[in-house]
């Protein structure tokens, strides 16, 4: 029986005029894009990145915008930091659901432009923690707010996320009985990242010769195959893994995990829902 308040909801997100079909994404390389509208103008193409804590647009669709620098800040990846400007309040909208007051850095995006020509930029944590979502890949679809909560209730899967600020944290193992991993739940992602600074889970055929590619540069990795991965109580078949020498005191949590690895998944909170990949 749905719950009166999930009822409510729904119906009163359908008055407001969201559509229960969602918001269509187009899929570059497995990677998500979705049309943006910034401070009424647009649509902008940008990547939606669960994964990043800044929204970015290149300084041409920021100035096609309206987003004008007001502040700089550091934006902090796995191969290193870099100083970008920055404007602090700025009004987001994706389909019907539109957030005011939220800031925008402003940057070029090569290696997103790379994956989709078109793309101006990139969706990230501070408009999606807003809002509960769910980011379906096989119908290549986004649902948020009331309508996401009442897509989530057909995921076959759940987990208790750790949630901080811009972050969901998914509880990950790497062997049977071993640490548990808090790693982000990373739609920008391929791979599986571990910071593990020198005390990284046992991974099979490693090897360093790997490229991490961020928004801010690259570096070389190690990679390797881990064999038993699990998220919450549920296994995965062995991935390769980035293990880097990245550490979580530089303000970085231990790692990614990627998006992809599940059909759909649903946010809200601390509560995770999913379905694997077939």
């Amino acid at each position: 029986m749905t719950p009166t308040w999930l009822k409510l909801g729904f119906l009163a997100a359908m008055a407001a005029g969201l559509s229960a079909a969602g918001e269509k994404i187009t899929l570059r390389e497995g990677f998500p894009f979705v049309d943006v509208m910034v401070n009424g103008q647009g649509p902008f193409h940008m990547l939606l990145d669960t994964g990043a804590t800044s929204s970015i647009l290149s300084p041409k669709a920021a100035e096609r915008a309206g987003v004008v620098p007001d502040q700089r800040s550091i934006m902090v990846t796995f191969s290193g930091e870099k100083v970008v400007p920055e404007s602090s309040r700025n009004v987001i909208q994706v389909g019907q659901v539109r957030e005011p007051g939220l800031p925008i850095v402003i940057m070029e995006v090569p290696r997103v432009r790379a994956l989709d020509s078109r793309a101006d930029g990139v969706i990230a944590q501070t408009f999606l923690e807003r809002v509960p979502f769910l980011l379906d890949y096989r119908h290549k679809t986004l649902w948020l707010g009331a309508e996401a909560t009442q897509e989530a209730a057909r995921l076959s899967r759940s987990v208790r996320a750790i949630r901080e600020v811009n972050r969901t944290l998914l509880p990950v193992t790497f062997e049977p009985g071993g640490r548990v991993w808090n790693l982000q739940l990373d739609s920008g992602a391929t791979n599986v990242v571990v910071n593990c600074a020198g005390e990284c889970p046992a991974a099979s055929n490693t090897a360093p010769q790997g490229r991490l590619l961020t928004h801010t540069g690259e570096q070389t990795v190690t990679l390797g195959t881990m064999r038993h991965v699990s998220v919450g109580d549920h296994s995965i078949p062995p991935v390769e893994a980035v293990l880097t020498e990245a550490s979580p005191e530089r303000g970085l949590e231990d790692g990614v995990v990627p998006a992809r690895w599940f059909e759909a998944f649903y946010v809200n909170g601390q509560t995770v829902r999913f379905d694997p990949a077939r």
